[in-house]
């Protein structure tokens, strides 16, 4: 049997996600892609970690639990639309996060206690987001600049991040393994 394949990553309340899917329906018209995230799958990405052996799950998530009882929760200003890729044909679409020192710093920590138990520190620099869509479909253009569709622009806390493990082909895609709650912000 092969191994699933998991990330550790901060989930969104059911009200945020609600407004990401509205802003999806906004954008919709003016762009052209092949898969839209599924509501309940809006998340920002700390590490990837690919295939895991069952058996590293748990060192994992006593990793992890160990480290969310030195970081706090947090506020995160949530921000505006952008895209990676082409700028006509972008390849991915999403919601903006801002690069606060605490998101940061627990994304270092995650990171760090991930290269700890054997997994590779991701060689590109941090950049977080929230994923509404990827991959462009057909040759058809941007036809409006984001911004001018729809404006975003929330405060988040962050008060747990969470190991989920991958579905492909399943809605949603993404089970929260185990949550990891953060010590009372300061």
């Amino acid at each position: 049997m092969s191994e699933a394949h998991y990330f550790i990553g901060i989930p969104l309340s059911p009200s945020l996600q609600q407004r990401l899917g509205f802003i999806q329906d906004k954008v919709a018209p003016y762009v052209s892609y092949k898969k839209w995230t599924n509501h309940q799958d809006f998340h920002i990405t700390l590490t990837f970690l690919g295939s895991v052996a069952e058996n590293k799950v748990e060192e994992l998530r006593d990793r992890m639990r160990h480290l969310s009882k030195v970081r706090s929760s947090f506020s995160l200003p949530l921000t505006g639309l952008g895209t990676f890729g082409e700028h006509d044909q972008p390849r991915v679409l999403w919601a903006g996060v801002e690069k606060v020192d605490a998101l940061v710093q627990l994304y270092t920590g995650v990171s760090e206690e991930c290269e700890k138990a054997g997994y590779p520190k991701e060689k590109r620099s941090y950049s977080p987001h929230i994923t509404l869509a990827k991959k462009w479909k057909g040759d058809q253009q941007l036809r409006k600049p984001l911004d001018e569709i729809v404006e975003f622009e929330e405060t988040y806390v962050v008060d747990h991040f969470s190991l989920f493990r991958i579905h492909p082909g399943t809605t949603p895609m993404y089970e929260e393994v185990e949550k990891f709650m953060l010590e009372e912000e300061a």
